[in-house]
């Protein structure tokens, strides 16, 4: 019985820490995003930013 709820309780840590690390992604690449389109067109700043934020997970 206690093997059940210490395996439950470990995989609910494993489940929110995936959560969190989605919800940081999305939130880098938001500001990436928002950092982009106040570049000028031709920067390489935003050439390289846009390559890093198309390469994050969605």
């Amino acid at each position: 019985m206690f093997q059940l709820l210490g395996a439950a309780s470990a995989s609910g840590y494993i489940i929110t820490a995936l959560f969190v690390l989605v919800a940081i992604g999305r939130l880098a690449r938001n500001v990436l995003h928002k950092l982009t389109a106040r570049l000028p067109k031709r920067s390489a700043l935003k050439h390289y930013t846009t390559a890093i934020v198309l390469t994050l997970p969605r």
